[in-house]
């Protein structure tokens, strides 16, 4: 019983772990200069709203691959696996604009 109740809340941090990558994530999106901090430096500039913007896009998928972990459905290792490439591949092509941008 007791580690049903340890899985149950490590299910349960891993989902509200993605659920905050989420939000951070569409705060990146849609108020890049207001939340650009959370992307690093020289994010808020007008400049470099692009690739603050791929992060978010990265960070919300990644968020989504978290939650979907934590519901340990059988079946969705897979979408699990392609959703978290295919956020690594939004913050490699953030890194790679914020390099042309400079």
């Amino acid at each position: 019983m007791l580690a049903l109740v340890n899985a149950s809340l490590l299910h349960g941090l891993i989902a509200l772990l993605g659920f905050l990558v989420i939000a951070e994530g569409l705060g990146l999106v849609i108020a890049p200069s207001a939340l650009g901090f959370l992307a690093g430096p020289g994010a808020t500039r007008p400049s470099a709203r692009g690739w603050t913007r791929l992060q978010g896009t990265g960070f919300m998928l990644l968020g989504v691959g978290l939650v979907l972990a934590s519901v340990h459905a059988p079946g969705t290792e897979l979408v699990v696996i392609a959703l978290s490439l295919s956020a690594c591949s939004m913050f490699a092509m953030a890194v790679l604009r914020r390099s042309a941008e400079t």
